[in-house]
């Protein structure tokens, strides 16, 4: 809460009056009351997911979306269907891992295991300085390409075979120099043409996978209408 991106956020009149007190953020351990993201939690509990897109919790939401002057409407959440895909791995230290597919970014992590694969972790001591500033390096390699390659697959196609071989995987691992930062990690590919998340599965195989992706404290600063939500600003290019 430290006064990054509090000015969108006192802009708006619901998400000013939740998260501000006279225009101030509240400070460390201060408690933040959200009445109304509770009930939204509860129509969620009632209404299931079929509520959001198309039950009361969508028409709140769209109208609130209106009101905000975005572009979500009703029409577009009845429209929406999950897509069933099927996930990507790699094998990793004897391990198969997997992930989402495009448009997740799913394949970073896989991309970050094959780069520390090319290393002995184990050597350089759990929680030394040596493996922090490795894991550091290799996640701005991985992240450069997420920046480069990232983005919905009807539109554009991640040479994902490539990005997670075990040949650029060692380009990649040979950037890295113990002691000293990557400055300004690239995309090495030539082509032609602050999230919180939790996963919890029961044993009857029940999963509940859940992200809140923001690209900066407090998204857009939008709240959309009496629902509580926080409209995020992922897609932000800062």
């Amino acid at each position: 809460y430290t006064g990054a991106n509090l000015g969108v956020v006192a802009a708006d009149r619901l998400g000013g009056a939740t998260f501000l007190a006279d225009g101030v953020a509240p400070t460390l351990g201060a408690t933040v009351r959200q009445p109304q993201l509770a009930q939204t939690l509860a129509m969620l509990g009632d209404e299931g997911a079929e509520g959001f897109y198309r039950g009361d919790l969508a028409k709140c939401f769209a109208r609130g979306c209106g009101e905000a002057g975005t572009l979500v409407t009703a029409a577009d959440l009845a429209a929406f269907e999950a897509e069933i895909q099927t996930p990507i791995e790699i094998a990793y230290r004897g391990y198969t891992v997997r992930q989402a597919p495009p448009n997740s970014m799913g394949w970073v992590l896989l991309q970050e295991l094959k780069i520390a694969e090319q290393f002995d972790l184990r050597a350089m001591g759990q929680g030394s300085a040596d493996l922090l500033h490795m894991l550091v390096e290799i996640k701005k390699l991985a992240f450069a390409d997420r920046e480069r390659y990232s983005a919905d697959p009807r539109h554009f196609t991640a040479p994902l075979e490539e990005l997670l071989s075990s040949n650029y995987a060692a380009a990649r691992a040979a950037q890295i120099a113990p002691g000293r930062a990557i400055g300004r990690a690239e995309p090495a590919l030539a082509l032609a043409g602050d999230t919180t998340y939790f996963s919890v599965i029961d044993g009857q195989g029940n999963a509940v996978s859940g992200i809140q992706s923001l690209n900066r404290s407090y998204g857009s600063g939008v709240m959309a209408g009496e629902t509580g939500i926080l409209l995020n600003n992922r897609m932000s290019p800062w």
